[in-house]
């Protein structure tokens, strides 16, 4: 299915994984969430990788992300994700309107 989503999120690893690893969970964490690598990023003082995307054309699920997480769950320590499909828009539109002068 493709569709809009919204995906927010953030991962840190466990102590003593090695770069090599955390490369390779980054890679696997874009491919699932249909982001760039360079849209990951790193937080020195939260120590974690945060993520937010929005997607036009997304082929986002969260069967997707539950194996691409079981399948690092040895190098991941925490991972957070909201997945949004965005299928029923809300629009809001306001104009202001000039009151016309009334004469009594």
């Amino acid at each position: 299915m493709s569709g809009e989503t919204l995906v927010v999120g953030s991962l840190i690893f466990r102590d003593g994984t090695p770069e090599k690893i955390k490369l390779q969970v980054l890679d696997e964490l874009a491919a699932a969430i249909e982001v760039d690598l360079s849209d990951i990023r790193y937080d020195i003082l939260s120590g974690k990788w945060s993520f937010q995307s929005i997607n036009w054309a997304s082929h986002v699920e969260r069967d997707g992300i539950e194996t691409f997480l079981e399948g690092w769950k040895s190098a991941i320590k925490q991972l957070i994700c909201s997945l949004h499909h965005l299928t029923d828009p809300e629009e809001i539109n306001y104009r202001e309107e000039t009151r016309k002068k009334e004469v009594v």
